[in-house]
């Protein structure tokens, strides 16, 4: 009795994940998006704020964004909302 295992190469599990993103890509593309999002830094005593990043990326059903405040300045407190417009 002869009894093949099956092996996959590294090659072929590349192209499997590579088919895996591109689906998830396409189906992302064919849904509604929130897009022109703003976030409002309401900060007191620092005007040398860095949004990362600096501008808002399309946001699709089921993803989440992690926005970052640099201050090149001193420290100070924070509080933010968000709006979607």
């Amino acid at each position: 009795m002869d009894i093949r295992v099956f092996k996959p190469t590294v090659r072929a599990f590349e192209a499997l994940v590579c088919t895996v993103q591109v689906m998830k890509t396409l189906k992302a593309a064919m849904q509604t998006s929130v897009t022109d999002l703003k976030l409002v830094w309401h900060l007191t005593g620092s005007d040398k704020l860095v949004q990362v990043p600096s501008e808002m990326p399309p946001i699709f059903s089921g993803d989440r964004l992690i926005v970052y405040a640099v201050n090149a300045g001193q420290q100070v407190r924070m509080k933010a909302s968000a709006v979607v417009v």
